[in-house]
């Protein structure tokens, strides 16, 4: 019976890893397409236009919307990438644990921190999403990002799986150790 739980633990743990990595690589993919997508100079008019940044400084500069538009981009892909390889660091380590090697709780760590943000992120967007915009930007970029919001809860329940499955495969292995 021990024996059984601890396949299914393990099993589970190992197909959630996976799954947290390609969440990973569809954060990436998602931002690369809404750049592609959308023009760079409207991005930073955007910016400018919703207060989000102290535009007479920044063309002090010598920087136009165009350019707020890249910063902003380059911004955002180095979080992303930062983030695909937490997710990838987890991912790997739950499905090596999954497969019966030992792992540190370093990675329980940083799943446990990537949930934390994963929740302040999908409260946030709850939050923008319900309040009234005078110019309509957030909530039209808010209406194409419900899909994006079932997958941010879908990788956060990947997550919550791992550290779950990870906690029991422990226990189990402990259990059957002593008996």
């Amino acid at each position: 019976m021990g024996d059984e739980k601890l396949r299914k633990y393990e099993h589970t743990l190992a197909i959630s890893g996976a799954a947290v990595v390609a969440f990973g690589i569809w954060s990436v993919v998602k931002a690369v397409v809404y750049f592609v997508v959308i023009p760079l100079a409207k991005v930073g008019a955007e910016l400018r236009e919703t207060g989000g940044v102290d535009f007479e400084s920044i063309q002090s500069l010598g920087i136009t919307d165009r350019g707020l538009g890249y910063i902003t981009a380059i911004s955002i892909v180095l979080v992303l990438m930062i983030d695909l390889l937490m997710r990838f660091y987890v991912g790997r380590s739950a499905i090596l644990e999954g497969r019966g090697n030992k792992k540190g709780s370093f990675y329980l760590i940083i799943s446990a921190v990537v949930v934390a943000l994963l929740c302040m992120s999908i409260v946030r967007r709850a939050i923008v999403w319900f309040i009234p915009d005078e110019t309509g930007i957030m909530k039209d970029l808010m209406d194409t990002a419900g899909v994006s919001q079932i997958l941010d809860l879908t990788s956060l329940f990947a997550l919550i799986q791992v550290i779950v499955s990870a906690i029991m495969v422990r226990r189990l292995r402990e259990q059957l150790e002593v008996s």
